[in-house]
């Protein structure tokens, strides 16, 4: 029966941790301070990560040696973009942008 108990309450404090959304981030004393939506410090990363460059409610992007990395909550990295995609123009929600700049290069050409 304990052992029950403990494993409900290890899945509830996971359910609780990955439910939570990121409010804001804060760089100081060379690390990068993630707050959730409750104002509580959830981690700190180091800036050596890169350079930020936004974030969503579960992810924020940083971008360092010609690469977009993508980092979780906490503190994970997920994903590597290569900046030759283009510049990241919004990051919000769940999402961020890049803007197709063929279409962009085609708009400038008919002017």
């Amino acid at each position: 029966m304990k052992k029950l108990l403990v494993l409900l309450m290890f899945v509830a404090i996971c359910a609780t941790a990955f439910s939570q959304s990121i409010s804001h981030i804060e760089n100081k004393n060379h690390f990068y301070r993630i707050y959730n939506e409750k104002n509580v410090e959830v981690k700190a990363v180091g800036d050596y990560v890169g350079t930020l460059v936004g974030h969503g409610s579960k992810f924020f992007i940083v971008v360092k040696n010609g690469f977009y990395d993508l980092y979780d909550m906490q503190g994970h990295k997920y994903k590597s973009i290569s900046t030759t995609v283009g510049d990241i123009v919004s990051v919000s929600g769940d999402t961020f942008v890049v803007p197709d700049e063929r279409k962009v290069s085609r708009r400038n050409e008919a002017i």
